[in-house]
Order: structure tokens, then C-alpha cells, then sequence
């Protein structure tokens, strides 16, 4: 083979090594079909998965911010039950996600997904009023409740633990500051140290 069609050759092979990630990513964007997620959950089933995205945004809707669902709160609960929770604290939150599974309605029960959007919105208002309230409708039982209140609470922290929580929604300052490389010693020789660096 001659110089100039090993060269022509080798740009041909790396040319193709780059453009074909780009392809295949174009034709897997055409595919049709349900989107698929790209995490598996470590220790929730995907009916609670659901449930807990729906949950999460009705806590946390999309306003002018991310919901819940966008900064992955879903993940990041069903890891820390994986890998972070005991194994009652990892109870609690399905006992909430079983119990959405099996809402009493009008003719029965229906799962929270199978519900339209102000019939969930609905639900989780009336448990979460009673939750909360002095007061108790026994509507659910106090295990539920107590339960839901804790998994409010773990989506609630997920979500203002995420970085668009975080600065999207609160007043975020960096600390420690800025790297100041040459900081002015005080009359007592002794160098400043803390936030207001």
C-alpha cells in the first residue's frame, strides 16, 4: 500500500470512529417506543418509581424552576435506600409508595398513576393536610401518615440538596469565597480566618 492511501485510509477509520457515536446517537433520538431511563433503580420497583416522581412533583412542581422529577429526586431517594437507609427506614417509604398504589376512591381503589392529574393532586393535598393536622380524619392510618411525613421530608431534602435546588431556589452563597492568594496580616500577627476571606 502506498503512503498516501494508508494515510486516506487512516482518516477514513478515525473519521469513522468519531462520527459514528454521533450517528448512532441520531438514530436512537428517531427511535419510537417508550423513553427508557437511564438508571435502573437499585431498590424500588418501577411502579414506585413512578409513584415517587409523581409524589415529587406534586411537593415540588415546575414553576419557574425545576420540578422534583428533573433534578432526579427518584434517584437519589432510591439510592440512599440502597445504600444509605436501614432497612425499616427503607420499609417506611414503601409502605407510602404500596399505600399510593391502593388509593380509595369512589367504586374502589386506584393506584396514583391511573389517576388524572387533579385527581393525584387531590389525594396527596388530603393526606398531606391530614399529616399535618392537629386533628385526625382517619382517612389513613397514623403509620401511613407518619410514614408519608418522613418520605416528604426525604424528597424535600433531595430536591435542596440538588444543585438546582440549591441555586435556583435559595439564596446561594459560596463558602468558604474567593481564593485570596495575599491577605493583609493584623496588628497582632495573627492571619484571619473563616467565611469573610
Amino acid at each position: 500500500m502506498k503512503r498516501r492511501e494508508a494515510i486516506k485510509w487512516t482518516t477514513f477509520w478515525a473519521g469513522a470512529g468519531l462520527v459514528s457515536p454521533a450517528v448512532i446517537t441520531a438514530l436512537q433520538s428517531c427511535s419510537r417506543g417508550e423513553k427508557k431511563p437511564d438508571w435502573n433503580p437499585l431498590s424500588l420497583s418501577d411502579e414506585e418509581v413512578k409513584r415517587l416522581e409523581i409524589l415529587g412533583d406534586i411537593i415540588i412542581p415546575k414553576t419557574d424552576t425545576p420540578s422534583a422529577s428533573q433534578v432526579r429526586v427518584a434517584e437519589f431517594i432510591d439510592l440512599i435506600v440502597a445504600d444509605v437507609l436501614s432497612k425499616s427506614q427503607g420499609e417506611s417509604i414503601s409502605h407510602v409508595l404500596t399505600g399510593l398504589g391502593k388509593v380509595k376512591v369512589t367504586g374502589g381503589v386506584k393506584p396514583l398513576e391511573d389517576m388524572e392529574t387533579a385527581e393525584q393532586e387531590d389525594t396527596v393535598r388530603k393526606i398531606d393536610m391530614e399529616s399535618y393536622a392537629d386533628e385526625k380524619k382517619d382517612l389513613w392510618d397514623e403509620a401511613f401518615l407518619k410514614d408519608y411525613r418522613y418520605l416528604k421530608s426525604l424528597i424535600l431534602m433531595a430536591y435542596y440538596t440538588s444543585e438546582d435546588g440549591v441555586v435556583k431556589n435559595l439564596e446561594y452563597v459560596v463558602i468558604p469565597g474567593d481564593y485570596q492568594p495575599c491577605i493583609d496580616i493584623s496588628d497582632n500577627g495573627k492571619i484571619m480566618v473563616g467565611n469573610h476571606m
